[in-house]
C-alpha cells in the first residue's frame, strides 16, 4: 500500500513541480529531490503527506535545514508535517526549535507535536524548557505546552521529581502570582540537576 501511495506521489511531483511557486517559503537552494518531496506536504491526501514525511525522516539530520525553513510557512499542514518529521528524526539540535514552536506557533496541533518532540529527549529536552520558564516571561502558549510536555514524561519521571506536579498545576492555573512559575521551575531544575 505504501508503495502504491508513493508511486501516486511520484506522479504528483510533476504536478507540484509546477506548483512550487505556491509554496510560501523559498526552498530553491535545496536539492530538487527534497523540494519535490516537501511540496507533497501540501497534498490533500494524508497518505501522500505521510509518505513524503517518511522520505524526509529517512534522510535524517540532512533534512533538518529544509524542515526548519518550512516552519516559516503560513500553511498549517506544511508546518505540522515539518515539525512531525523533526520529532521523528529526534536530533538534539531541534530542541530549541521545539521550544520556539511551543511558545509562538499559533496552531495548537503544531505546538502539540513540538511537545512530543521535546518530551522525547527527557532531561536533555526539559532543562532548556525550565530555563525558559525561569526567565519569567509569561506566555500562555508556553505555559500550556510546558505542562503538556511534563505530563508526557510519564509517572515514573514525575515521581522521582515531585516538584513537577506543583509546576504543572501552576502552569495551568490562571491565578498564580507571576513569580510562582519561575520559582517552581528553578525548584524542578535543582531536583533534576542538583549540580547546576
Amino acid at each position: 500500500m505504501a508503495e502504491t501511495v508513493w508511486k501516486k506521489a511520484q506522479i504528483q511531483i510533476r504536478h507540484y513541480d509546477m506548483k512550487k511557486h505556491e509554496l510560501d517559503v523559498d526552498i530553491h537552494q535545496y536539492p530538487e529531490a527534497m523540494q519535490n518531496t516537501v511540496c507533497l506536504f501540501m497534498d490533500e491526501d494524508g497518505l501522500v503527506r505521510t509518505e513524503a514525511r517518511k522520505k524526509m525522516v529517512a534522510k535524517g539530520n540532512k533534512s533538518l535545514s529544509i524542515l526548519e525553513k518550512l516552519l516559516e510557512s503560513e500553511v498549517i499542514q506544511v508546518r505540522w508535517e515539518s515539525v512531525k518529521a523533526m520529532e521523528e528524526i529526534a536530533d538534539r539540535t531541534s530542541i530549541d526549535t521545539f521550544i520556539r514552536l511551543m511558545e509562538h506557533d499559533p496552531e495548537s496541533d503544531v505546538r502539540e507535536v513540538a511537545t512530543h518532540g521535546l518530551a522525547r529527549f527527557g532531561k536533555i529536552g526539559i532543562v532548556p524548557l525550565l530555563e525558559k520558564l525561569i526567565q519569567g516571561r509569561k506566555h500562555s502558549f508556553l505555559y500550556e505546552t510546558a505542562a503538556l510536555t511534563f505530563r508526557k514524561l510519564g509517572d515514573e519521571y514525575q515521581k522521582s521529581h515531585p516538584a513537577i506536579h506543583e509546576l504543572v498545576d501552576a502552569l495551568l492555573s490562571s491565578e498564580v502570582p507571576d513569580e510562582t512559575v519561575p520559582n517552581l521551575a528553578e525548584k524542578v531544575l535543582r531536583q533534576i540537576d542538583p549540580y547546576r
